[in-house]
């Protein structure tokens, strides 16, 4: 018992304790830092990719030119829905319109006055009908008749068929839906964007 008292006196074996206690702490913050930091990464990839079910569009040209070997090239349409509110009473958030305000190809690439609603725009390949890539997110619409903005960028692949280093031209249905959280979906609007000439259009 008595050395049992003098280890536990003696000022020597205090400071070994200390320090394993201080190495064995700086051990766990390490591990909680490299944990959190491969989080923050994963995050960054999806909120990067802006997008889900990522497909290949084909290119609208359809013949290549002598010594052009085509490759795979990122494209992202940016645009915004318009949601408005179409109730006499409470908040009916419903489409107004879609809008398409550029396309680029990447380089190194709640009570009765508010309502929740899932929103969602999907990019389809007109031809064979299958969704390329899709932008979704929530928002909350507290109605007045007021118009609400959710800006969607949707990315997906494409082949440069005529190796210029730029976007060919394609054409691209844009899908909008909506699903309100207690009135259920509304009904769906889409557009037809054609690609031409570095110049977009919609009908």
């Amino acid at each position: 018992m008595e050395l049992v008292g003098d280890c536990f006196k003696n000022p020597n074996h205090r400071e070994v304790n200390r320090k394993k206690m201080i190495q064995n702490k700086k051990g766990i913050a390490s591990a909680i830092i490299a944990v959190i930091a491969i989080v923050v990464i994963l995050l960054i990839v999806l909120i990067a990719s802006g997008a889900s079910g990522a497909s290949t569009l084909p290119s609208y040209y359809t013949e290549t030119p002598a010594g052009c070997t085509p490759k795979q090239v990122g494209v992202t349409v940016e645009g915004i829905l318009f949601v408005e509110d179409t109730a006499w009473f409470g908040v009916e958030p419903s489409i107004k319109k879609v809008s398409v305000d550029a396309v680029r190809i990447q380089r190194s690439t709640l009570g009765v006055f508010s309502e929740d609603y899932t929103w969602k725009v999907e990019a389809i390949d007109p031809v064979s009908g299958n969704q390329l890539t899709s932008y979704q997110k929530s928002s909350t619409h507290e109605g007045d008749g007021l118009t609400q903005e959710n800006e969607y960028i949707l990315s997906f692949r494409m082949p440069d068929n005529n190796c210029d280093g730029q976007v060919d031209d394609f054409d691209l249905v844009i899908k909008a839906t909506i699903n309100a959280d207690r009135l259920g979906p509304k009904p769906a609007d889409q557009l037809l964007l054609k690609y031409r000439n570095g110049r977009a259009t919609i009908s």
